[in-house]
């Protein structure tokens, strides 16, 4: 068995698990806020959340030598890429723990999403893989076989709230980026519109009134943006503290969600989009699937 650890703006989350029709079948899932992308320091990582980061990383290691798991992908994303000190978490990481991050340009992120929800895909349908994170947003589609495009996008649910960025700022950013995207399909087009990333998926387990996180409950929700719009104002009008008590899946994303969900909303309807489907794998189940691949 293999495992896969994504290191992100907001959490620290793993995946272990095997192959089977195709797609990896979970044995281990674990996740814990650690919040490295939120910095007092422009540009740098906060030696405090390093820590929380690593010791969260020790208990990780401890559980995966409990099953006799030691092949482990790490993987950073946006906090970690855009940090000019990310060798103080690297190099933590390497001397207590001996493993070694790899941290991920935007393309590589885009492209290991995109393989991770590749069953929910529809033949001969064109796909868009909206994967919204803490520091950034990575929009992957393929018009071709075997041709994988993205556009890495600035916004995060973690970078927004942080910055205090209102949706018109917002939508002015995802409006410049967009335009270096060039997508090829028209929003006319039929297009299957696949969303990966805590935002997305806890807004479908929300919806759903899940208590608990279910990643086959979420797997293959269909999501429309009406819904996304009344559950972001309706969470928009309580405090941090309601939004807490409004669902116990909001109790580590509560600050954060009302983030998330106006780059989808401001993204959805950049691209003329009305609804897309959750996907409970993502990134991980990427990385795994490759793993495996190798072997």
């Amino acid at each position: 068995m293999k495992a896969a650890i994504d290191i992100g703006s907001n959490t620290v989350q793993l995946l272990a698990g095997t192959v089977c029709d195709g797609q990896i079948k979970p044995q281990l899932q674990l996740l814990q806020t650690t919040r490295l992308g939120f910095s007092p320091f422009p540009n740098l990582l906060d030696p405090k959340r390093i820590g929380d980061t690593l010791s969260v990383l020790t208990d990780y290691q401890r559980q995966l030598d409990s099953i006799g798991v030691h092949d482990v992908s790490l993987i950073a994303t946006s906090a970690v890429r855009d940090a000019q000190n990310r060798d103080l978490l690297i190099d933590s990481v390497r001397d207590k723990l001996g493993w070694q991050i790899r941290v991920l340009n935007g393309r590589d992120e885009a492209i290991y999403s995109y393989r991770g929800v590749s069953l929910l895909r529809q033949k001969g349908v064109p796909i868009l893989v909206l994967d919204i994170g803490g520091g950034s947003t990575e929009l992957i589609w393929s018009d071709e076989p075997k041709q994988i495009k993205a556009q890495s996008i600035n916004v995060g649910a973690v970078r927004v709230h942080l910055k205090g960025w209102s949706e018109g700022k917002i939508e002015d950013i995802v409006e410049q980026q967009l335009k270096k995207a060039r997508l090829p399909i028209p929003a006319s087009k039929k297009m299957q519109v696949i969303g990966v990333g805590g935002t997305v998926t806890t807004a479908a387990a929300v919806l759903k009134n899940l208590q608990i996180y279910s990643r086959d409950e979420v797997h293959g929700t269909k999501l429309d943006d009406k819904n996304i719009l009344d559950l972001r104002n309706k969470l928009a009008a309580l405090s941090v503290a309601d939004r807490y008590a409004y669902s116990p899946l909001l109790k580590q994303r509560g600050d954060i969600i009302v983030d998330g969900l106006t780059i989808l909303i401001v993204i959805m309807r950049a691209l003329g989009i009305s609804e897309l489907i959750a996907s409970g794998a993502g990134i991980l189940d990427g990385v795994l699937l490759t793993a495996y691949a190798q072997v």
